[in-house]
């Protein structure tokens, strides 16, 4: 079996925790591949037909002709970008009265933002989680607000310290007036001592009563540390147990957990995990009043990747997968259990349900969807009546791409879905944020395909007042970085506006009764050394924009969108000895730029269809020896695998010293071979970087080069 394959079967199965929309996020955040102008300047120069930004009159500007909406406006736009870098609002939220708006930045200078909704768009206050460069970050940024606004948790999923070290995940707690940091908890090493638990996904019940981590260790053959859960009240650093989901080797059931959602009032969690053996996924529940596991439900319409959605009272909950099934649950309290109530099959049949949502009634529900019916990529979103079970009431047009994220109001009355947009806008029709009035199907605001970039994430007010939503600054698809966050309103009801009273009739009959698994044994509570606590820290602001001009000649200066930096104690499988010594040339094609060309056969494969990676390598001016050549598998879960040898970071790279002639010369990445037999699995956003490197392993030479491919079924 080819190795590409067997890294993808066996690395995809780790814990793949991150959603399809961090999974979409510009990769080349590894072994020092930076400089925004660098990978604009080689997109727009060797990718004819990528835009480097989608431009707008002004971003800021009320709706018009700009915008073609219906009835609201944008309060505010911020825009993170310092001339050459910034980071991608990929976790946006909003309070339940509408007042104040919570980013959290990944990938470049990550920080968390908090904003006063109807502002100018400058932050109340900014946590730098580099901490003015003390650390690197390689990990989820997420923050959370309870509906009184008096508890602000914030997550850093990976962490180590510039000078090196291991990677941590950092939770903490925020004074919600200045942003000081009220505690911070590091997550414990996992029971294989091998590592520290990273966390990747947090959650916060409405009241600010729970709060909850899910973490993980090393998922790699033979070492399966169990997946773990940390229950906090926020009152306190210290976990007041540990949920524990333990799925040990060497055959693994579990590839990663999905999702997880909490009620508003913290009695109940849910999570979705994804199963190696397709099509399958299982949800887990627990009453957090007892700390057990109260249900395990095995699903065999596909494998999600796809957020869920929770009523507040935990009523109702929704599940998609990837084999395009919307299915919605009902609380059964005879049994204690989630009973399915309806589902749905959106069409075209090869579609993905990416995101769902349930409004906080329950009367009101969601699905997102990516499908494979444009050019290459389209997605709708729908709504429901819950009640009225599988007739969407509501059906947008096309995206464009992607369904990011929906969020619906308390009531359900109103609806917010967000995309990736149109790839070539306005060619291409599509948009990237809708607002619906679910009872009329009226969209009361949009912001059109040829807003700039993409949309990663958004939320809406309790009243529906208020949206908010932020992505990244160049399409999803285009390799760069930076990003918008915006705050809007639209006409259909006045900020802080008490919701209409709607009380639906939440009397399901179910279409298919699920099989519970047993229920386990209690689950014992451990107790985690509390972290000291940390002492209030001013926001740090950068006095120069930091540039950075492709040369052949390295400055030997770290820029600052490197993340992560190799750390010193990596472990190489070959000790380079590159020198500029001239070689005796050979005559080769003639090339103008100095740098690295990828080459892939098709950027969807299935069964029975050829596949390779190329590398073709120019040294236009003279051969050189043992020059650094670096490629690596990423599947953007912050872990990357090395060629030659495809070891494993962190800790360990690999890459192979090479003699250029002068003119092109190849480097076979991956040989040629014929995609094996993979049912009905799909998996997208996996990418092949490669670069070449100075002596010292500081800087890229020249222009450094990225693809990226999916596999599944025929289309």
């Amino acid at each position: 079996m080819n190795r590409l394959f067997q890294l993808l079967l066996t690395f995809v199965s780790l814990c793949l925790a991150a959603s399809f929309t961090s999974a979409a996020i510009a990769p080349y955040n590894a072994i020092n591949i930076q400089g925004q102008e660098l990978a604009e300047q080689w997109v727009a120069s060797q990718r004819p037909g990528y835009p480097a930004a989608r431009p707008i009159a002004d971003p800021t500007a009320p709706c018009g002709e700009d915008f073609a909406s219906r009835a609201g406006e944008i309060t505010w736009t911020d825009e993170n970008w310092y001339g050459s870098y910034g980071a991608i609002a990929s976790d946006v939220e909003v309070s339940v009265d509408g007042s104040r708006i919570a980013v959290g930045w990944d990938l470049n200078y990550e920080e968390i933002d908090y904003y006063d909704a109807e502002g100018d768009g400058t932050p109340l206050w900014t946590y730098d989680c580099r901490e003015n460069s003390t650390y690197h970050i390689d990990g989820a940024v997420q923050v959370r607000m309870s509906a009184d606004l008096q508890v602000i948790a914030g997550m850093v999923g990976s962490r180590y310290l510039a000078s090196g070290g291991a990677p941590e995940t950092a939770v903490m707690r925020f004074s919600p007036d200045d942003g000081a940091v009220l505690w911070t908890n590091i997550l414990p090493m996992a029971p294989s001592g091998t590592v520290l638990e990273r966390g990747f996904r947090m959650v916060m019940s409405r009241d600010g009563s729970r709060l909850a981590v899910a973490a993980v260790g090393t998922r790699q053959d033979p070492t399966f540390d169990p997946y773990h859960i940390y229950i906090y009240d926020p009152a306190s650093s210290t976990p007041l147990t540990v949920l524990e989901v333990a799925d040990p080797g060497p055959s693994p059931v579990l590839m990663y957990l999905n999702d997880m959602m909490i009620t508003a009032d913290g009695s109940r969690l849910v999570a979705d995990f994804r199963h190696n053996s397709s099509p399958q996924h299982s949800f887990r529940v627990w009453d957090l009043t007892t700390y057990q596991q109260i249900q395990q439900t095995t699903l065999n319409r596909g494998g999600p990747q796809t957020t869920m959605g929770l009523s507040h009272d935990g009523g109702v909950m929704t599940v998609g997968d990837l084999n395009g099934w919307l299915q919605v649950m009902s609380w059964d309290d005879g049994t204690g259990q989630y009973v399915l109530a309806w589902e749905y099959h959106v069409q075209p049949s090869n579609s993905w349900v990416m995101a769902t949502a349930v409004s906080g009634d329950g009367s009101t529900v969601a699905a997102g969807t990516m499908q494979f019916d444009g050019n290459p990529y389209q997605g709708k979103f729908y709504l429901f009546n819950f009640a009225g079970g599988a007739t969407p009431v509501f059906t947008s047009t096309l995206a464009g791409d992607n369904i990011a994220a929906i969020s619906i109001s308390d009531d359900g009355a109103f609806a917010a879905a967000c995309s990736y947009g149109p790839y070539n806008p306005p060619t291409d029709p599509g948009w990237d944020l809708q607002i619906v009035e679910t009872a009329t199907g009226e969209v009361m605001y949009e912001l059109p395909g040829t807003t700039p970039g993409s949309q990663f994430d958004c939320a809406i007010s309790g009243d529906g007042a208020r949206i908010a939503c932020g992505g990244k600054r160049v399409h999803a698809r285009t390799m760069g970085s930076g990003g918008y966050a915006y705050s809007i309103t639209h006409d259909g009801v006045e900020p802080g506006t008490p919701a209409p009273t709607r009380t639906p009739t939440i009397t399901p009959t179910p279409t298919e009764t699920l099989t519970p698994s047993p229920t386990p044994p209690p689950i014992p509570t451990r107790t985690p050394t509390p972290s000291p606590t940390d002492t209030p820290r001013p926001t740090d602001t950068p006095t120069a924009e930091p540039t950075f001009t492709p040369t052949l000649v390295p400055t030997n200066t770290p820029l600052p969108t490197e993340e992560p930096t190799i750390p010193p104690t990596a472990t190489p499988t070959e000790e380079p000895e590159p020198t500029a010594t001239p070689l005796p040339s050979t005559p080769t094609p003639v090339c103008d730029t100095f740098g690295v060309d990828l080459t892939i056969p098709a950027g969807y494969v299935s069964p029975g269809d050829v596949f390779w990676v190329q590398a073709d390598i120019c040294s236009p001016d003279e051969p050189l020896s043992q020059v650094p050549f670096f490629a690596l598998l990423d599947i953007s879960i912050g872990e990357y695998w090395f060629y030659p040898t495809w070891v494993h970071y962190p800790s360990e790279i690999a890459w192979k010293s090479i003699d250029l002639p002068q003119g092109i010369s190849t480097e076979m990445v991956i040989d040629e071979f014929t995609w094996p037999e993979t049912g009905n699995d799909a998996f997208m956003g996996i990418y092949i970087h490669a670069a070449l490197l100075n002596a010292e392993m500081t800087e890229i030479l020249g222009v450094w080069d990225s693809v990226n491919f999916g596999y599944g079924p025929p289309r």
